[in-house]
């Protein structure tokens, strides 16, 4: 549709979604059943970390285990203990493999039932569905179930259709908590001790050290293994409830009105509990051991609108089509949260328990509410199926716009022209050939928050003369929503019967002017105030492509294949020095992205690296003049690359034979640059604090040594932070198998038909199956990396 993206004003950057039902066959009931089946299998070998031999000896080359003060041998001694013992246990055969520990298969069983039926007048469509779902982390569930009633009658000129949806859910997190506390255990130590139990310690002990001097030569790492076997639990619930209703009355063949109203409620609420007897509390009071904490989200929604449509066709070639809508929105947020501290061993995760709040701390709470209104115009021109003309207009408010700003225009034109129509091409060889231009202004409220208002927040700190107010933000009354002006061009073609279809696209976005909350000079003393200034500017193409290879209706034959091709750029403007505290803010993080005129958002800005010095194993920075030093610094940084792909897509292809069915599909990307995290965190920047950590096996075998060593990495000896250079950004070009897909489906048959079935359907997925890339990286920190595969099966009556 042309310029249709103006026509939700400031709420487009919402998405629209548009749904249509089937006409059911009168007096007949229509039953469809889908059973749908997954299974999760966690791929270890992205991971690439020491065993047992390689971390202990990386230890000893990194000197953990030589004490720095000079002349202090009864802590070296110690040390030197600590050492022959993991070295005795690793000689004679300990090398536990962690990351197996906290893994199963992950199962997944879904059931969806509907049945639908009517008449002319009256349809009904009744649908329900149950999910059950076990992560690849023992002990993750996940549970939901929905509901959907739809009803529709027409009668004569009017007609009433009433959507109803309901829906809800548990799920249970993992006991065995985050996967990268497993990935860190090290491989020399042993899970259970001799009587098969996880002692606190992996060590082997129970009790923490305590005394300031001993613990100068005592390394305890905790056993991820003793917490699971607590009382502890992070669960939830949602509950989602919607209704959608709407009136339609047609006053003549040409006029038709309308009018719906929606009504939604959300709520979702999360307990997490912390047994007293976790290793976390080990240190603290008994009075602070063990925590609670629960937090309340509920959001309500309505959403109205009311309008008119005319159509007609003149002379047989002017087709006109003009559409009036208002439409007007509130939603209302709220929040609660509190945590508790302090519980008796033994005690169930009940806040009865609880000795009191968090140190510090009281329950908070929070509510918000946003109100919009839309009134949108919207005109569609055809000239004998040649030429195409669209023109919307829209007017959007709402509450958190700026009160000197309360209302937006956006507006869209479109143009088309049917080139095949035109020119009276040979519909057997050209059926479609068409040029198409846009351009319109959208906006997206959701940005602007309420920076329109000054917000007061009470202080925390209550006295006998009641609660203080602090400004929390100043008010910017003249702010302005979020506006995107866009240029679209494209061809549409369609050849042979359709056989072949293609579509080619290019547009150019101007999003101005930008919401930025910047720091305003010191004297005023105002931080994060939020701006309208600045803009973006992205320009990209797109390519759609399909061809049919084989097509033989009579054999049922059918081969396809189809390519995605999209590429983009963009490009700051309009800035100056206003960001500058937002880069002198990035700079002191791990942030690789600047904010600069002519830059874009995608550019990698780091210091350039010339490599590991091979007689002392450091880094070799080079400096804007053109100089080299062994210190970084930030002032020398400038693009070493960008995480934009050149070209990015996917490449298809389908066969269907008889009642078979195939579909393979190969994601591509190409040009990207990227921030290897793995190796800046687990290859270098190992300090003494996480040094016992285990790591990427890259830190032992591809690290500096010995003087004269060409090695990619700095010394192993060096636990000073390492701080981010070029070095660490590298090109990140893939091909992966995104989906396969077989399938079988079997329909009029006669043994099909003494069962009482109408068709029975079945089909196998398989996400990502393979995977080749230029960069080696983790993938899946905090929960395990996997593969699914699937089954489904589909019956109808």
């Amino acid at each position: 549709m042309l310029a249709s993206t103006a026509l939700y004003g400031s709420r487009s950057a919402n998405g629209v979604v548009v749904i249509e039902t089937n006409k059911p066959v009168a007096g007949k009931l229509q039953i469809s059943y889908v059973y749908n089946s997954s299974y999760e299998l966690a791929d270890l070998s992205v991971y690439n970390l020491m065993n047992a031999e390689q971390k202990l000896e990386f230890e000893r080359l990194s000197k953990a285990y030589v004490v720095p003060r000079l002349g202090d041998y009864a802590v070296q001694y110690k040390w030197d203990q600590i050492y022959n013992k993991r070295l005795a246990d690793v000689r004679r055969g300990v090398d536990t493999y962690w990351l197996n520990e906290p893994i199963q298969m992950g199962i997944t069983s879904g059931h969806s039932l509907a049945i639908g039926g009517g008449s002319d007048e009256f349809r009904f469509n009744l649908a329900g569905n149950y999910k059950s779902l076990s992560g690849t982390m023992k002990g993750s569930e996940h549970n939901t179930w929905g509901y959907n009633a739809n009803l529709i009658y027409r009668k004569k000129r009017i007609s009433f259709n009433n959507n109803f949806f309901i829906s809800g859910g548990n799920n249970q997190e993992s006991p065995y908590g985050s996967f990268s506390t497993w990935a860190k255990a090290s491989p020399y130590y042993e899970k259970y001790n001799e009587n098969g139990v996880p002692t606190r310690y992996l060590d082997g002990t129970n009790i923490p050290v305590g005394n300031p001097i001993v613990n100068d030569y005592v390394n305890q790492e905790e056993n991820p293994l003793y917490n699971v076997r607590l009382n502890s639990f992070d669960k939830g619930v949602d509950f989602n409830f919607t209704n959608n209703f709407a009136v339609n009355y047609d006053v003549n063949p040409h006029i038709k009105t309308t009018a719906a109203i929606s009504v939604s409620r959300l709520q979702t609420t999360s307990t997490k509990f912390i047994s007293p007897d976790d290793t976390q509390f080990i240190s603290d009071i008994p009075t602070e051991k063990g925590s609670y904490k629960r937090t309340d989200y509920l959001t309500n929604k309505w959403n109205g609108n009311i309008g008119g449509t005319y159509s007609n066709v003149f002379n047989n070639v002017h087709s006109l089509n003009y559409t009036l809508r208002a439409s007007a929105l509130e939603t209302r947020y709220g929040y609660y949260g509190s945590t508790l501290r302090g519980f008796p061993l033994g005690v169930p995760g009940n806040p009865n328990f609880a000795f009191g709040f968090e140190v510090n701390s009281k329950p908070s709470n929070y509510s918000e509410m946003v109100r919009s209104v839309d009134l949108t115009n919207q005109l569609n021109y055809a000239y004998n199926r040649k030429y195409l003309l669209d023109l919307t207009h829209t007017i959007s408010g709402a509450t958190n716009f700026g009160t000197n700003k309360k209302y937006s225009p956006y507006y869209g034109i479109g143009l088309g022209w049917n080139m095949n129509y035109e020119f009276n091409m040979n519909e057997d060889i050209v059926n479609i050939l068409k040029l198409r231009a846009n351009y319109g202004q959208t906006g997206n409220q959701n940005l602007v928050g309420f920076a329109s208002h000054d917000i007061y927040t009470y202080d925390d700190d209550t006295n006998i003369f009641g609660a203080g107010l602090n400004v929390s933000q100043l008010a910017n009354v003249d702010l302005e929503p979020q506006k995107t002006k866009d240029l679209s061009l494209g061809l549409d073609l369609a050849m042979f019967r359709n056989r072949l279809t293609a579509t080619f696209g290019a547009y150019r976005r101007r999003t101005s002017p930008q919401i930025v909350a910047i720091d305003l000079v010191a004297s005023t003393g105002v931080t994060a105030y939020p701006l309208n200034i600045g803009y973006i500017t992205t320009q990209g193409l797109e390519l759609k492509a399909n061809y049919t290879i084989i097509s033989n209706p009579k054999a049922n034959l059918f081969w396809a294949v189809g390519l995605t091709a999209t590429t983009n750029e963009n490009e700051l403007g309009g800035f100056n020095n206003a960001l500058a505290s937002l880069n002198d803010a990035a700079k002191k993080t791990t942030s690789l992205t600047r904010f600069y005129d002519g830059a874009s958002t995608n550019d990698l800005w780091a210091v350039p690296s010339l490599g590991i010095d091979p007689a002392t194993g450091r880094e070799v920075f080079l400096k804007k003049n053109g100089e080299t030093t062994f210190i970084l610094d930030k002032n020398d940084e400038r693009i070493m690359g960008n995480s934009r792909e050149i070209a990015t897509g996917v490449f298809s292809t389908s066969v269907n034979y008889g009642n078979f069915s195939l579909g393979v599909f190969i994601r591509y990307s190409f040009g990207a640059d990227q921030f290897n995290t793995a190796l800046y965190d687990k290859v270098e920047n190992i300090s003494s604090s996480n040094i016992f950590d285990n790591q990427d096996a890259r830190a032992f075998t591809d690290r500096w040594t010995t003087p004269g060593q060409m090695a990619q990495f700095k010394a192993i000896s060096l636990t000073n932070n390492t701080p981010i250079s070029s070095r660490f950004i590298q090109k990140a070009d893939y091909i992966s198998g995104e989906s396969l897909r077989l399938g079988y489906r079997v329909t009029n048959r006669a043994w099909l038909n003494k069962s009482g079935l109408a068709g029975l359907g079945f089909n196998a997925y398989a996400n990502e199956f393979f995977r080749v890339s230029t960069i080696k990286a983790e993938r899946g920190i905090e929960y395990p990396f996997s593969r699914i595969y699937s089954l489904s099966l589909n019956v109808s009556f």
